[in-house]
């Protein structure tokens, strides 16, 4: 065999195993969508995963309605919002239920009323 066609050779089997390791690489999971306070700013955004790694989640925008992302690892996630005040001293946290969701998720917080709550769907 020639050089060339046993270095072509290599070459072919190195793509070939570098895509399959790529495609069989596990998807991370996340959620991601945006975050609404009724009627204060969106100031920070803590979740907690039910048996992973909870955090802070990537946040950007201003005001009442930001974009935000988070790997919840593929497991049940809720949130904490906080609305109003500055990122180092929230006017309200404001929490979730649980939730399934991956990929696509809304969070809408009602930061005003008797009942505050915010609504992951």
């Amino acid at each position: 065999m020639s050089t060339i066609k046993r270095l072509s050779a290599v070459f072919a089997v190195t793509v070939l195993a570098a895509v399959g390791a790529f495609a069989t690489a596990t998807p991370a999971h996340a959620a991601s969508g945006y975050v609404t306070c009724a009627t204060s700013n969106v100031v920070g955004v803590w979740v907690d995963v039910d048996g992973g790694r909870d955090g802070w989640a990537y946040r950007s925008g201003s005001g009442n309605t930001n974009y935000y992302s988070y790997n919840t690892q593929g497991k049940r996630w809720r949130v904490n919002v906080g609305c109003g005040g500055t990122p180092q001293n929230w006017a309200q946290s404001i929490g979730s239920n649980w939730s399934n969701l991956q990929g696509g998720a809304t969070i809408t917080c009602a930061d005003v009323g008797y009942i505050k709550t915010c609504r992951i769907g």
